[in-house]
């Protein structure tokens, strides 16, 4: 019989003795076994599996899921907000360019046409690259996060 079964069957002996806490859930952050092996090969303490160190563990995940849950939030809205905002200035351009278009020769209007395909164009990519760069700044976000919180 492992020692922690025989502490446990001690204390469902004793009267007076505190319930013994089950297995807490573990989140998104690092598993009960992982944070417990963690300690054990940095600090060389043993932490039980009912110890009630554990609940700040417990804690700290529900935290990062909350989190999680806001950067989605964010992430939603701002995708929103640049799709919105991208379209708003791509519809501007083409208004400009159908207001000049009509002003001009066409061999001009031809020529300018053909630049504004060009640049609508590049207004797609840099649309495209303008997400991408947004993803990415905030999944280094995220991760600084999670280097923080994982030496704290």
């Amino acid at each position: 019989m492992s020692e922690t079964a025989m502490r446990d069957a001690e204390r469902r002996g004793a009267p007076d003795a505190p319930p013994i806490m089950p297995v807490l859930p573990e989140g998104v952050g690092l598993s009960l076994d992982e944070v417990r092996a963690l300690i054990e090969q940095r600090n060389h303490v043993r932490i039980e599996a009912d110890d009630p160190i554990l609940v700040a563990l417990t804690i700290a995940n529900a935290h990062l899921t909350a989190v999680e849950r806001l950067h989605q939030l964010h992430r939603k809205a701002l995708t929103e907000l640049m799709s919105r905002e991208t379209a708003t200035h791509t519809e501007s351009v083409a208004k400009n360019v159908a207001a000049l278009s009509e002003k001009l020769s066409g061999v001009t209007v031809e020529n300018i046409g053909h630049v504004v395909t060009q640049f609508q164009s590049a207004l797609a990519s840099f649309r495209t690259t303008l997400l991408i760069c947004t993803g990415l700044a905030l999944f280094s976000a995220l991760l600084m996060l999670g280097a923080a919180w994982w030496r704290a």
